[in-house]
């Protein structure tokens, strides 16, 4: 947890820092995760969380894929063409009544 909490201060200072935590299932990742948000409650900060799912081991970015949507449905983003393009892009997949912008790879 000291590592981390350090890696958060150089943040802080403006270097970029990224963190892995990875590990068997029980070997207390999401203990050690729910003290680093404890530690950080009431201070000013940003986190993304990426959380790996053994059913998507063929979609390298299914992580940060999960991510966008998870900030798209927090926020109501408005669904426009440049986020169109970028779910496509990911293969963010859409609710049914947005259509796909149908540009031929050239044009994306």
């Amino acid at each position: 947890m000291g590592l981390i909490i350090d890696r958060w201060e150089q943040v802080k200072e403006g270097l970029v820092q990224v963190v892995l935590i990875s590990g068997e299932a029980g070997s207390g990742k999401s203990r050690l995760l729910q003290g680093i948000y404890a530690d950080l409650e009431g201070r000013p900060n940003s986190l993304l969380v990426h959380r790996c799912s053994p059913y998507h081991q063929n979609s390298p970015l299914f992580p940060v894929i999960e991510s966008i949507e998870r900030w798209l449905e927090d926020y109501s983003v408005q669904v426009n063409e440049s986020i169109q393009l970028s779910a496509g892009l990911l293969s963010v997949p859409f609710d049914h009544r947005y259509s796909s912008l149908n540009l031929i790879p050239q044009r994306q």
